[in-house]
């Protein structure tokens, strides 16, 4: 698709994933002399009718009104943002020290009927999205090989529409909807990394990550002389108003093939949520040069003919309530992504921003499937001011293990 429990648990990554894509659902746990196997699983499909009156405007990068011009609507039974995965860890402890794998496959339910297949941004197929290794004592916790990034992950965990559609919803060419991806915070994404997680101190964990760095394939800054890095401070807390708070950040450089151009691209952002009782409120911005207001370095940078790449600044926010009944949890949110162009561009049609508002209800069987319908309304706006607006309704249910 265009957190954290905790960290020396011998089954971590797959705990990770539960909670950003599988919310109500746990591994199944096999125990085997020394060595614990948890496998995991997570699946989802909705019918997603989208409904738009393109009228004369032409929003390059907007989300609204994915259909063809002439098509005022399009219906599809489709992933919502989770796509469908299957996954094994295995760990032991030894000498102390809490040590294991995960691999992960991940594909959606596209493919045939004028939808290409895709996975991620800009991966074909079923993908191997999560393969490292991970170990840990007392000093914290290492990962090494791919796996979820550091920066944005605690925007998306914290998304109401993991267990639905958002924005996005029947769009070609993609594997999942994008719920509040590029409406409120660009993608955390899967990528070639080391990281280290601190131990939990009253509350309070660190971790940093040495990453891949990311090729912005519409550039000629193709090459990396070091790599990228991110890092994130988290801090939870209980009591009558229990909440967590982090921040987070990113930074790279790119370099033309030459040697003779560099360009950074850097974000930082700032979240926190507060629950009190049944009712939960999440906050949270971020602000970057260079990143693009989706994926990480996806349309981030303009290129000018004959002169030195120039970094786009953007930003992005949401505000979300959700209050539980029992099994039934009610939902809104508000949030947006929007892009500065870079110093001597020009482009009316070019993406100002886009926006989106939503309302969920979403009901738990068992604590392993969820029945969902939503309602949300994007609008997409150029630098010109122009704008179109899109509806869109979604059904369905999920299911994770």
């Amino acid at each position: 698709m265009k957190k954290q429990a905790g960290w020396l648990a011998s089954s971590f990554a797959t705990l990770v994933v539960l909670l950003l894509f599988a919310p109500a659902s746990h591994a199944v746990d096999i125990k085997s002399g020394d060595w614990k196997v948890a496998i995991s699983g997570y699946a989802n499909a909705y019918e997603q009718l989208a409904f738009c009156n393109h009228g004369s405007v032409t929003v390059q990068g907007g989300f609204a009104c994915q259909t063809p011009s002439n098509v005022p609507s399009r219906s599809g039974i489709q992933n919502g943002l989770g796509v469908g995965h299957f996954g094994v860890s295995a760990s032991t402890v030894k000498d102390g020290w809490t040590l294991g794998g995960t691999g992960e496959i991940w594909s959606g339910i596209l493919g045939g009927d004028g939808f290409s297949e895709t996975t991620d941004f800009k991966s074909q197929g079923p993908s191997l999205r999560q393969s490292f290794v991970y170990f840990g004592n007392g000093i914290g916790t290492f990962k090494v090989g791919r796996m979820f990034g550091v920066f944005g992950s605690d925007a998306i965990a914290n998304d109401m529409t993991l267990n639905g559609v958002g924005s996005a919803a029947v769009r070609g060419g993609g594997n999942s909807s994008l719920g509040r991806i590029g409406v409120g915070y660009l993608f955390a994404g899967f990528f070639n990394q080391i990281q280290y997680t601190t131990p939990d101190f009253d509350g309070l964990s660190l971790t940093g990550s040495v990453i891949q760095a990311f090729t912005d394939s519409t550039t000629t800054l193709t090459e990396h002389t070091v790599p990228g890095f991110m890092g994130k401070a988290n801090y939870g807390w209980k009591g009558v108003v229990p909440g967590n708070a982090w921040v987070s950040g990113f930074l790279q450089r790119s370099t033309t093939a030459d040697g003779n151009t560099s360009l950074t691209s850097s974000a930082v952002d700032v979240g926190a949520r507060l629950d009190y009782s049944d009712l939960s409120l999440t906050g949270y911005l971020f602000t970057g040069s260079g990143v693009g207001t989706a994926g990480l370095l996806v349309s981030g940078i303009f290129s000018p003919v004959g002169s030195a790449p120039v970094a786009r600044t953007t930003y992005g926010y949401f505000g979300q309530v959700t209050y539980k009944i029992a099994n039934l949890k009610l939902g809104a949110s508000y949030g947006a992504c929007g892009q500065n162009l870079a110093a001597g561009e020009r482009g009316d049609t070019l993406l100002k921003d886009n926006s989106s508002i939503i309302g969920g209800a979403y009901y738990t069987l068992g604590g392993v499937v969820t029945l969902a319908t939503e309602w949300t309304h994007t609008i997409s706006r150029n630098q010109a001011g122009g704008s179109v607006g899109d509806n869109s309704l979604a059904l369905g249910a999920s299911a994770g293990f």
